[in-house]
């Protein structure tokens, strides 16, 4: 019955998957939250202000989140509109190149009449191609995902688990050092000493 097993373990890892991704995303904001945390209240154990100390963490939280989004951000708007113009610029490279190719094909072979027929006769269809690549995307995409409810309740799905994942990131990186002292008092009740250190 290996059908319903894999069944059960897909949905014991839909539920869990919100929370191994807000593990991941802690990990990752980890990093800069306490180089921030270091940074700007580095002599927060030695203030005598209550509000310094509650604020640290939160504030070294929201600051990574939003140093992050910038930096995807800055992905998005230099890096991917560069990819796009190297895509066109070795498009129409392959383009140029491809006559030449064929001249060189033909002069290779400028003594058997048949090759050099068939290479003539070859040519390249862009907008055909292009139109082939279009219809395969368009259908392939009418086939996967059939209905706008589904694309739909995909984005939504999608969004709440990103949401939850987030909102378990943030409660790991607020409660770290207590959730750390936790794991230990787990770990020494569950087994012996030495393996438990």
């Amino acid at each position: 019955k290996l059908d319903v097993v894999l069944g059960a373990v897909s949905f014991v890892w839909g539920i869990l998957f919100p929370l191994v991704l807000g593990g991941i995303i802690a990990f990752i904001l980890n990093v800069p939250m306490a180089a921030l945390e270091r940074f700007l209240f580095r002599k927060k154990e030695e203030a005598g202000h209550k509000w310094q100390k509650k604020l640290a963490r939160p504030v070294s939280l929201v600051l990574s989140i939003l140093l992050v989004l910038a930096l995807l951000v800055l992905v998005i708007f230099v890096v991917v509109p560069e990819l796009g113009v190297t895509l066109i610029s070795l498009g129409s490279t392959i383009e140029a190149f491809l006559p030449k190719a064929q001249l060189w094909l033909e002069n290779l072979f400028q003594n058997n009449e048949q090759i050099v027929e068939w290479i003539g006769s070859l040519e390249v269809n862009w907008s055909k191609i292009a139109e082939t690549l279009f219809n395969f995307f368009r259908n392939g995409a009418g086939n996967v995902l059939s209905s706008t409810v589904s694309v739909a309740m995909g984005i939504i799905g999608a969004f709440t688990t990103f949401f939850i994942g987030l909102v378990f990131a943030c409660y790991i990186l607020l409660q770290k050092e207590k959730l750390g002292s936790q794991a230990r008092k787990l770990l020494h009740a569950v087994f012996p000493k030495k393996q438990a250190d």
